[in-house]
């Protein structure tokens, strides 16, 4: 079964809304992300190009458009376009920012509806679903431009997690607590999202042997000298997928289940009577390492909120990765003559701050050790500036 949808599907979903909620609120939002991006030393290839990204957004509020109590529609249609930057210049497994895509396209990423009960204690959401929204999620760590800092890279390796930029469709579930401190929160998913075949488009396609994908995430939130995020989560695949090493006695793959879990924790660390505070984050995620190249991955970093007096909006921060790769994975390379190490790291460093409501400039340098894990691509400096309009 297959289900195509673009641009033109959205506006007309957004018509209809927006004629059916005149007396109600209807919440467009947009951006425009712009990455110029150079390698300055090391990794596959110096130089560099812009990448971009368009983001535009949608939210009904059903109950006062159509009368259906608690209920919200969200739509989201991206356009993703630019060099490769990493796959050409860098090589590295942790990636180097977030608007890369393996295909230029515009897509559909979100188209959802949501049922809320007891005042939001108890929802339930279907449609085109992203997990890293809602799943693995730290706040503090939005801030930087590498993708490790969304979904951890051992989920996002696997056969196929519903992420930026290609979503599946599913259900999520979730249930917080009175006073809203601890949530509970799990998700069911097609296994494998859009159609491989097709890399342009949306596309939901519910094939044979897609299988399914679910995650399960276990969090509390506290108050206290700022808000803080603590939260355990688990994840696995229905369908079996070729171990990278083992064979069975006619020497055809293994077939294993993909699956891991992860902690993380993101808190306000310190704050004065200025505004200026001090967040941190740290996070851990492990896998079975048997059909993917990462064993785990570790992120952490600090963040300083107006580091400096009379600039309340400038943000700071140092964030960094190690990925530990799989036992599985060197097999493999050594077996190809490669030389792979241990494991890959990365730094990034960047300051954030918005000349005007409407426009958002960042810097940022990032350093890469073992660009995928190979001894034989020099460590890479990247630098670069992100610059972000909303409308």
């Amino acid at each position: 079964m297959k289900i195509h949808a673009s641009a033109t599907f959205l506006a007309a979903i957004a018509a209809c809304f927006s004629a059916g909620a005149q007396d109600g609120p209807v919440v467009f939002e947009g951006g425009y992300k712009f990455d110029l991006l150079n390698v300055v030393s090391g990794g596959l290839q110096r130089g560099g190009q812009p990448l971009g990204h368009l983001d535009l957004k949608l939210k009904t509020d059903l109950e006062k458009a159509w009368g259906w109590t608690a209920t919200t529609a969200f739509f989201n249609l991206i356009h993703d376009h630019g060099e490769k930057f990493n796959r050409d210049r860098v090589g590295s497994f942790n990636g180097v920012t977030n608007i890369e895509v393996p295909v230029d396209t515009e897509r559909l990423f979100q188209a959802w509806i949501q049922r809320e009960w007891q005042d939001g204690k108890y929802s339930l959401l279907a449609g085109l679903y992203p997990i890293d929204t809602e799943f693995q999620v730290l706040d503090t760590a939005a801030l930087f431009v590498q993708p490790p800092y969304g979904p951890t890279g051992d989920l996002s390796s696997t056969r196929g997690p519903s992420i930026f930029n290609t979503s599946a469709f599913g259900v999520r579930g979730k249930w917080v607590s009175d006073d809203r401190s601890v949530y509970a929160q799990a998700a069911l998913l097609d296994g494998i999202p859009g159609d491989p075949g097709q890399p342009k488009g949306t596309h939901i396609v519910f094939g044979a042997n897609d299988g399914t994908m679910g995650i399960v995430e276990i969090g509390l939130r506290t108050q206290g000298s700022g808000p803080a995020k603590y939260a355990v989560g688990l994840w696995g695949y229905s369908s079996r997928v070729d171990d990278l090493v083992d064979v069975d006695a006619n020497q055809n793959p293994v077939q294993r289940l993909s699956h891991g879990a992860y902690v993380l924790a993101d808190a306000n660390l310190w704050k004065d009577s200025s505004g200026r505070s001090l967040a941190g984050f740290l996070r851990d995620g492990v896998t079975d390492g048997d059909s993917t190249n990462f064993q785990s991955v570790v992120n952490t970093g600090l963040v300083i909120n107006a580091p400096f007096s009379g600039r309340p909006d400038d943000v700071l921060g140092l964030a960094y990765t190690h990925v530990a790769l799989s036992d599985k994975h060197r097999a493999v390379q050594e077996a190809a003559g490669r030389s792979p190490t241990a494991f890959e790291s990365s730094w990034e460093l960047t300051y954030r701050f918005k000349p005007a409501p409407w426009l958002a400039l960042q810097p940022l340098v990032q350093w890469h050790r073992y660009p995928g894990g190979d001894r034989s691509v020099s460590d890479a400096t990247v630098v670069g500036v992100r610059t972000e309009f909303f409308f």
